[in-house]
């Protein structure tokens, strides 16, 4: 396809618009499309009869706001994801200590009739 030829108005079937998207820099799939249209998140579309057409402005834009802001290096990402400490229990603070879990009623059960038959 050449995308050079693309105007705002242009329409495009899924494959078409995913091959599209994929030559400008935006690595898409038919099916990333597809799920998108049920799921909701993608680009907006219209349908002409059961085809779903998208057009090539519209599709665009979507892509474009998916992209991420610029970053001079990975340790920008890094630090963004950095999660909170984790809190050390003293062993004095039972309160927050995680409760010991009751075994199920059917596990109790099979127990006893296990050391009953021994």
């Amino acid at each position: 396809m050449d995308i050079t030829n693309l105007n705002p108005n242009s329409v495009l079937q899924t494959n078409a618009l995913a091959k599209a998207l994929t030559e400008s820099g935006y690595p898409t799939s038919p099916a990333t499309l597809a799920t998108k249209r049920s799921r909701g998140g993608g680009p907006p579309y219209r349908r002409w009869g059961r085809i779903p057409i998208y057009t090539w402005g519209e599709a665009l834009e979507w892509a474009q706001n998916r992209l991420g802001e610029p970053h001079c290096s990975t340790s920008v990402e890094d630090a963004a994801s950095v999660r909170a400490p984790v809190k050390h229990l003293d062993a004095d603070d039972v309160s927050a200590a995680p409760k010991p879990v009751e075994p199920s009623s059917r596990a109790v059960s099979e127990r006893a009739i296990a050391s009953a038959e021994a």
